[in-house]
């Protein structure tokens, strides 16, 4: 045990420098009395006087010196950096704290923390900043980007985060935007290959964000895979990579949790891709400078070190219990439901938790601010690719070959495998028909359960709702509004509320439509019987709210001449 550790374990109703975060370097320190007065960190938070009296410390740089910002309660000290040590005399004979030397920090450190008017004008900084090094695809992806440095600097405070994976040909600016969010980040460390142990311990040490540039070699190599299940753990809270200790004789364990990038040429693994952000890059457009103001980014590093610092609890605890940076010691609290009201946000525009999961801190950080509606934007339409792309998956293909073959196959709630297969190969060539054993194996791996048809050949139990459920996912409503209608032998309790029966309506029986927060989000439309995304409320003649999503609606204002009327307008 190092005499730092010994000094914590003695001292432990103190909230000492993070074990996590503390970069021990003793070797170089080759006097015993030294050994016991300094110690070299980046960051850390300390108490002077008992648990009343707490403050927070980060390395930072100012014209070319390196020291201690010191934050107290919501402010910096006025005295600006704290070149030589941070000093806490309750320790015994006095314990000193010195700034690790630049040469062995391995990101770019902030400058001093500087003063900014609000969250907002800070958010319109790190916008703008990003606008003009970088060139990307849609303007909606600028606040997006932007909202992913926010939502960094306050690590501690979220269950999962989103990792971002820049996607292009050649020269499309996948480095360069790497570069850029790099330049801004808290603890940045960027990289073109990387071990798996170099990178959980970089992360447990000093809880780096990581960026990976041509990142195929996660995939290319197989040597690699330990490091892709690494990051694969890494987007969620608690996510740790266990090692057995041969000198300790004891199992190790190591924190991966934080945010990460990734710069490559095509799609990386499919579990990867489910925790990322895709920025499908293209070259450039408008003239970019091709240097980036490391001074203007190195301010922008210290007021968005500030930003971290007033988002940290100030009675000297981090805001979210389970921050590994606690003390081993330290008393944590209960959680709390602080994010539950942007999760009910996004949890009424998908039911794909994992989405919900990724993009929760960055509404989180854009909260009462205009941008919150453009991540949601984003949010949305990631949410319609994913079940576009679900859509087009094998099993959607099945499940749409049950639904066609029940009509005229189903047997007292069975039905021929070779049936359904017959149904799935319509319309493919010889050479691309699947065989019935095939589609039974995919059949089981649906959870269908199988049997022996009256004629002794294989098929499966229909599970009615089992099967809605399925249709809901890969085929929206109008399939499984039709499902519960033709041949359903379920009872209600079994079909799940979104799958049963809704009212329907024709275009010359709505009287009026309008905007509507009841029916914002996912329902079926009354008009074509999909279950969609409906954006707007109707009212029918015989009084029925109903919900229309909006291709619907824009049918009923051509039905209504409306659409004809606005083209005339804008003609003339």
């Amino acid at each position: 045990m190092t005499y730092c550790e010994d000094v914590c374990e003695k001292h432990s109703r103190l909230t000492v420098p993070s074990r996590a975060l503390l970069a021990r370097t003793e070797e170089n320190l080759t006097n015993t009395d030294q050994k016991k007065k300094k110690c070299e960190v980046t960051t850390g938070k300390i108490s002077r006087a008992g648990l009343d009296d707490f403050f927070d410390f980060e390395e930072v740089e100012q014209d070319g010196k390196v020291g201690f910002a010191i934050f107290r309660g919501d402010t910096c000290d006025q005295d600006g950096l704290s070149p030589e040590s941070v000093y806490n005399e309750e320790f015994e004979g006095g314990y000193q704290f010195v700034p690790k030397p630049k040469d062995q920090v391995p990101w770019l450190l902030p400058s001093f923390p500087s003063e900014y008017v609000n969250d907002q004008g800070l958010f319109n900084n790190v916008e703008a900043f990003i606008h003009d090094y970088l060139d990307l695809p849609f303007e909606w992806q600028y606040p997006l980007l932007a909202s992913w440095i926010l939502a960094q600097w306050r690590q501690q405070e979220w269950e999962s985060v989103p990792y971002l994976n820049f996607i292009g040909p050649k020269s499309s600016g996948k480095t360069r935007a790497n570069e850029v969010l790099l330049s801004l980040s808290y603890r940045g460390l960027f990289t073109t290959s990387m071990s798996a142990a170099t990178l959980f311990h970089a992360i447990e040490k000093d809880s780096v964000t990581c960026f990976f540039d041509e990142a195929e070699f996660l995939v290319d190599s197989k040597e690699k895979i330990e490091l892709l299940s690494i990051i694969n753990n890494g987007y969620r809270r608690g996510g740790k990579v266990f090692r057995y200790n041969m000198d300790k004789a004891d199992y190790e364990f190591f924190n991966v949790f934080g945010f990460k990038a990734f710069a490559s040429t095509k799609i990386l693994a499919e579990t990867l891709e489910s925790r990322s952000i895709i920025v499908y890059m293209q070259r450039n457009s408008r003239v970019i400078p091709i240097k980036i103001d490391q001074k203007k980014a190195a301010w922008l590093r210290g007021q968005l070190l500030l930003y971290r610092f007033r988002h940290l609890n100030p009675n000297g605890t981090f805001l979210n219990p389970h921050d590994t940076r606690l003390s081993d010691t330290s008393e944590a609290s209960e959680p709390t439901d602080a994010l539950s009201e942007e999760s009910s946000i996004l949890e009424k525009l998908s039911r794909d938790n994992r989405l919900i999961e990724l993009y929760t801190p960055l509404v989180k950080v854009t909260e009462n601010m205009p941008e919150q509606q453009q991540v949601i934007e984003a949010f949305k339409k990631h949410a319609e690719t994913r079940q576009t792309e679900e859509s087009l998956t094998i099993e959607a293909r099945i499940i749409e070959a049950i639904a066609e073959a029940k009509k005229t196959f189903l047997e007292s709630g069975k039905i021929h495998v070779k049936d359904v297969t017959d149904v799935f190969n319509q319309g493919r060539s010889e050479s691309e028909a699947w065989r019935s054993d095939s589609i039974g194996r995919q059949l089981k791996k649906l959870g269908f359960e199988s049997c022996r048809m009256p004629d002794s050949k294989r098929g499966i139990i229909l599970n009615e709702g089992l099967f809605l459920k399925y249709q809901q996912r890969f085929l929206g409503g109008a399939l499984a509004l039709q499902s519960a209608s033709v041949g359903s032998e379920a009872s209600e309790a079994s079909t799940p509320t979104s799958c049963k029966l809704v009212e329907h309506a024709k275009l010359e029986d709505l009287k009026i439509v309008e905007w509507g927060d009841t029916f914002f989000g996912w329902h079926t439309c009354c008009i074509c019987g999909s279950y969609k995304q409906t954006n707007w409320k109707v009212e029918t003649f015989d009084q029925r709210k109903l919900p229309l999503c909006e291709d619907c609606k824009v049918e009923w204002e051509k039905h209504q001449g409306i659409g004809l009327v606005q083209e005339r307008v804008r003609s003339e």
